[in-house]
């Protein structure tokens, strides 16, 4: 095991170059159990009134042309500098917010075209149903029409 002290108060291992870090190692880490107290902002805001998102349709175009979520990371980027686990936790918490809110309008928009849809088909039931009296009505008026011109 090597284990290097940098000269900015960094530890290595695995690595003398700390890159500015308290701690970096060169390999794999693993843990039971790793807490980030994170100094920013939590993304309670998206649910604040004056938050606004992105429209759906944005969304999809933003993929379309840039092949990543508008916010996160493109694969590139993450290659070239990496993720900061607060952040990028932060983040996904964020569109994963966004989603809900997302899905509380759909939701909203396909209860009232069901309720749409019932009047319609109540409409559509009632039309029928006259439709239906009106050619009976119909047939009986032929009916007496042609029992008065053979009577004649």
């Amino acid at each position: 095991m090597i284990l290097n002290e940098s000269s900015t108060g960094g530890v290595g291992i695995g690595t003398a170059d700390t890159r500015g870090y308290k701690l970096t190692v060169a390999g794999g880490v693993i843990a039971e159990s790793v807490k980030v107290a994170l100094q920013s902002n939590w993304p309670d805001y998206v649910f604040k009134p004056e938050h606004t998102i992105l429209s759906l349709p944005d969304v999809a175009k933003f993929v379309k042309e840039n092949n990543h979520l508008p916010g996160v990371p493109s694969a590139v980027e993450v290659q070239l500098k990496g993720i900061d686990l607060g952040q990028m936790d932060a983040k996904l918490l964020e569109k994963i917010e966004e989603l809900t809110l997302y899905m509380i309008e759909q939701d909203k928009k396909s209860s009232e075209l069901r309720s749409a849809l019932d009047v319609q088909s109540q409409m559509t039931r009632d039309q029928n149903e006259k439709i239906k009296r009106l050619e009976s009505r119909l047939n009986q008026l032929g009916a007496s029409r042609e029992s008065e011109v053979s009577r004649r």
